[in-house]
């Protein structure tokens, strides 16, 4: 069987995220659009990527790894929110919206590998 990234409900969401932060971004001053700009499209892209890579993985382990390098990277990415809300780039409701489902986004990849975590030490 072959397993589908693209029929995750966790991937759709990081792609419309993905497309939230590109449009937010591009608001920036020019300056910041390479810098902290640039930081949070790369952390958006690497949870989308990063889901799509694990889950075409044959061992749990390896799909694991994956996950939660893009768990690393919603963190990373809530951290560049607080900046981008505290420089002023932002207003508190993009902040709580876009903050908001990046938490969501966590709470489903944190599922994700318990429940993996649970297959491979089952050995399934």
């Amino acid at each position: 069987m072959i397993k589908n990234f693209r029929n995750l409900n966790v991937y759709q969401r990081a792609k419309v995220l993905t497309r939230e932060i590109y449009r937010l971004t591009q608001t920036f001053p020019k300056f910041e659009m390479r810098e902290l700009g640039s930081q949070a499209r790369r952390a958006a892209t690497s949870i989308c990527l990063n889901i799509a890579e694990g889950n075409s993985q044959l061992y749990p382990a390896k799909e694991i790894n994956h996950l939660n390098i893009a768990l690393g990277s919603t963190a990373e990415l809530r951290a560049i929110l607080d900046l981008i809300l505290q420089l002023g780039y932002i207003d508190e409701v993009q902040f709580q919206k876009i903050d908001k489902e990046v938490e969501e986004m966590q709470k489903i990849l944190y599922s994700m590998i318990k429940r993996l975590r649970v297959k491979d030490a089952n050995g399934v």
